[in-house]
Formats: structure tokens, C-alpha cells, sequence
């Protein structure tokens, strides 16, 4: 008998991926996220100060981050550049309780996040610092949102100035958020 075992979702153990993306990062050959670890990956270059300006993602695989705590995507100093193509595919259990600025999935994007879906999860950051931007695609956007939706629950105490909302907590002027 000869069978191929093909996912359709990814559990992550909290680690992210120690290897470079398969794919060349355009729209012919998109680096692929194939699985939780390479998401986690993502979120440490781009914290790192890779922005991915100009290069292309698709997630491949629906995602479970298995309630463990998610470090954002991006911030202002370091945000996503980048297109990332959610495929259709979904995130389940996306959970946010750190002190951060900006919080979502994705915590500051000035490209493009589109067809993504977030099931559930619970984002419920400590605000303690300055300022919070909190939503599940993306705490902060001045690119574009298209086709993305959410179930997640947002819950924000704070003693300080919170923008929040169900997709995106803030939005610059340039941003777009379309079909979402």
C-alpha cells in the first residue's frame, strides 16, 4: 500500500524553524509556509529587521498555535512589508497576553495581508507602556487587508490610550482594508 499523508492543519510546539523558506519570495514561486514553525519564523526575521519588502508568502497548511503565546508579526521599527497570501487557510488558537505595542497575528504591516482567516483564539495583551494598537489580522496597518476575516476574541484593559478592533486595532491613511 502505498499512501501520502497530506495535512491539513499544523499543531505548533512553540519553536520556531531553523531553515531559510522554500521559494524564491516572488509571485511565481512564493515562499511557502508550509507549517506552524515556518510562521514562527517569519514573525523572528521580520522582528529582526528583515521586512520582506517586495517578497510574496502563501501559507499552505491551516495553522493551530496551539494556545501557545504568539509574538507578532512586525512592529512599527520592524514592520511587515511583504505580501502574504493567507490561501484560504485559517488560524485556530492564537493566543496574545504579552506587553506589546502592537498586537495581532501580524503587529504592524505597511504591505499586504489577504486572504486569511482566524477562527479562534483569545488576544487579551497587557497594556501597561504607552499606546496599544490591538487587532487579530494586525495591530497597525498602512498597507492593505483584503478577504480576511476573524472569530477571535479581543480583550483589552488598559490604563492607557487602546485602539482596538476585530480585525485591526488602527489604521494609517493609507491603509486599504477591503472585502474583510
Amino acid at each position: 500500500v502505498n499512501k501520502t499523508y497530506n495535512p491539513t492543519i499544523s499543531v505548533w510546539d512553540g519553536i520556531e524553524s531553523v531553515t531559510n523558506f522554500i521559494g524564491q519570495g516572488t509571485n511565481d514561486d512564493p515562499y511557502q509556509i508550509n507549517n506552524a514553525a515556518d510562521f514562527a519564523y517569519l514573525a523572528k526575521s521580520v522582528n529582526g529587521g528583515e521586512d520582506y519588502n517586495g517578497k510574496v508568502f502563501t501559507l499552505n497548511i491551516n495553522i493551530n498555535f496551539n494556545s501557545k503565546e504568539w509574538v507578532p508579526v512586525g512592529n512599527k521599527q520592524h514592520p511587515f512589508a511583504g505580501v502574504f497570501n493567507g490561501n484560504g487557510k485559517k488560524i485556530y488558537n492564537l493566543s496574545i497576553n504579552s506587553d506589546l505595542q502592537y498586537v495581532g497575528l501580524f503587529g504592524y504591516v505597511t504591505g499586504t495581508v489577504m486572504n486569511l482567516g482566524i477562527d479562534s483564539g483569545t488576544i487579551a495583551p497587557i497594556t501597561s507602556g504607552a499606546s496599544a494598537y490591538v487587532g487579530s489580522i494586525a495591530g497597525c496597518v498602512s498597507g492593505l487587508i483584503e478577504n480576511c476575516c476573524s472569530k477571535a476574541t479581543i480583550n483589552v484593559n488598559a490604563k492607557n490610550m487602546v485602539y482596538a478592533g476585530s480585525l485591526v486595532g488602527y489604521t494609517e491613511s493609507t491603509a486599504i482594508i477591503r472585502n474583510s
